[in-house]
């Protein structure tokens, strides 16, 4: 008897994994896009999508509802992890530019807010132009969307949280229209309207490379804007 109802509970418990994973395919699809929207075209995109499924059907195996959190929030993590892990594990970086990316890095770490492209140039001995390559291909090395830190689908914000997230905000909103026309344009056509470099390009007459390296600007420039604000002693 004991048998059959460990048969049975064994049974309902896969059929609640399988329901959660068919039912969040979609979410999988979510998290995905939005990662893949930072890179080039050349990536997979269905590769990254199965590593997002494997995340989903991972966290769906160790999910545990009398937690009381939800499955998109307790999931959210991994499907973003697995698919992340994927993007660096095919990585099309050269060790060249890799190396770079580290030297420029390093390099904002140590420097005063605001850095800039040519600040840099100066503290690596790099070209603006490499610098510029290098802050493109951070999306790549490190796809960790700049405006997404701290968010989780369904978390509750604290209020003391939520009002250093409202002045967040404020303090972006202030630096975009700090930016030069064309970066804000592009900024604004990127996350705004949510064209992919390609669009973008089509629509300024520029590359597809070229506008990568000016959204790279631009970032960095929002960036260090939000953090001489923070931290004015600097």
């Amino acid at each position: 008897m004991d048998s059959a109802t460990n048969v049975y509970r064994d049974a309902a418990k896969k059929q609640k994994r399988d329901k959660l994973v068919l039912d969040h395919l979609e979410y999988v699809r979510q998290i995905c896009g939005t990662l893949a929207k930072r890179l080039p075209d050349i990536v997979d995109l269905p590769n990254l999508q199965s590593a997002g499924t494997v995340g989903l059907i991972e966290a769906a195996q160790s999910f545990d509802e009398s937690r009381g959190v939800a499955f998109k929030t307790f999931s959210y993590p991994r499907i973003r992890g697995a698919i992340i892990d994927e993007i660096r594990r095919n990585s099309p970086l050269s060790q060249r530019i890799m190396t770079a990316v580290s030297k420029v890095r390093t390099a904002i770490e140590n420097m005063e807010p605001p850095a800039t492209p040519e600040s840099i140039s100066e503290a690596t001995g790099l070209g603006v132009e490499e610098v510029e390559e290098c802050l493109a291909a951070m999306r790549i090395a490190n796809p960790q969307s700049w405006e997404e830190s701290g968010k989780m689908p369904g978390k509750t914000i604290h209020p003391e949280t939520r009002l250093e997230h409202e002045e967040q905000k404020q303090l972006l909103a202030d630096a975009i229209e700090q930016l030069p026309k064309r970066d804000r344009s592009v900024v604004q056509m990127y996350y705004q309207e949510e064209l992919r470099l390609k669009e973008i390009g089509v629509i300024l007459g520029i590359s597809e490379s070229r506008v990568s390296r000016v959204l790279a600007r631009a970032e960095l420039q929002l960036r260090e804007c939000i953090r001489r604000r923070e931290n004015p002693t600097a």
